[in-house]
């Protein structure tokens, strides 16, 4: 991968390619933007361009340089992330500054990737904070994150930031493969932009062999003895526990539209393609109902930071939708006509 491959991010390439032109490739920078837009590539392939001898400045993606950043596995490519996806410690700052410390094996400069900064304990943080204001010339530093108002202000005031914006639904449909099958409008739109999140979404809706506003729908009104067969196929680990939730509040966003506006609601629904589906079901949940379901969703995402049992949130979420449900006769009669 090099820059002229990163897609939909037209101005923050512009920017680091005049840097790189220039020369101005030193200290430290934040990849600023949402997440699945292409922070990470940007900045391996930015490595590219700084080590690779075969076309400097761009990077060829045939030479060993090249594959070994493209794998990660270059002695001058340090990469922090996350112990266990949760936080980074400050025992693994000081390991990093001590790999810091040590001359550059093969490059000419030493490139320090740091993946979700956001997550650093504050002793982590301010281990930090002298390199990054001080790198020096041989060790350049990316931070990337999707989150950047988490970070300290101490941080933040010692990067350059480059922004990166959502990418274009079209942009989507180019770089998602295999293609998001049937209903895409609905399923670009509710990634908002993130290359990541409508990849979940396309896996989600081949899996379950639906799409969320009947995977909504099954949930508030399937038989129990169904419940059980629904509930086994979704997500358990945080991550996509959390988009998933995310999903169906946009079900519940468009219940909501449709209470409010009725059909003039239509072209502004996050599942349009799935319209016919929304006023239908919609028929059977009050905008009181619709509300408690999505505090349900709230508190179920917050339970999840506290390493509570998927399963069980996912039965209760399930169970609260049902009771509050007013249609389950109709659905019924739908399902088996």
């Amino acid at each position: 991968m090099n820059l002229e491959s990163i897609r939909g991010q037209d101005r923050a390439i512009a920017e680091l390619k005049k840097r790189l032109t220039e020369d101005r490739l030193q200290g430290s920078f934040l990849f600023a933007g949402p997440e699945g837009v292409g922070k990470r590539s940007t900045a391996l392939a930015l490595t590219a361009a700084l080590f690779c001898e075969t076309a400097p400045g761009k990077g060829c993606e045939q030479c060993t340089t090249c594959l070994q950043v493209a794998q990660q596995s270059h002695p001058d490519l340090l990469i922090l992330s996350p112990e266990g996806n949760k936080v980074i410690k400050v025992d693994s700052v000081r390991a990093l500054l001590h790999k810091m410390s040590l001359q550059p094996a093969q490059a000419d400069r030493k490139v320090i990737l740091l993946d979700r900064p956001e997550t650093m304990t504050v002793s982590a943080a301010n281990a930090l904070l002298k390199n990054l204001e001080e790198p020096g010339k041989q060790n350049l530093f990316l931070l990337v994150s999707s989150t950047p108002g988490r970070l300290l202000p101490t941080i933040l005031s010692r990067c350059q930031r480059v922004d990166f914006v959502p990418l274009a639904p079209a942009e989507l449909e180019k770089l998602l493969t295999p293609s998001p099958g049937p209903h895409p409008e609905s399923l670009l739109r509710l990634a908002g932009g993130s290359l990541t999140h409508a990849a979940h979404y396309r896996d989600w809706t081949n899996r379950l062999g639906c799409d969320l506003p009947t995977l909504f729908a099954e949930l508030a009104y399937a038989r129990y003895t169904d419940l059980k067969e629904w509930l086994d196929k979704l997500p358990t680990t945080p991550a996509e526990i959390n988009l998933l939730l995310d999903g169906l509040r946009a079900v519940c966003r468009d219940l909501l539209l449709w209470h409010l506006w009725g059909n003039q609601a239509i072209d502004q629904l996050i599942f349009q393609e799935a319209a016919e589906t929304i006023q239908k079901w919609g028929l059977g949940l009050t905008t009181e109902s619709i509300e408690k379901i999505l505090q349900e969703i709230n508190e179920m995402q917050t339970a999840l930071t506290h390493n509570a049992n998927p399963q069980l949130l996912w039965e209760s979420l399930a169970l609260t939708i049902h009771r509050l449900a007013r249609f389950e006769n109709l659905y019924h009669e739908e399902k088996s006509a």
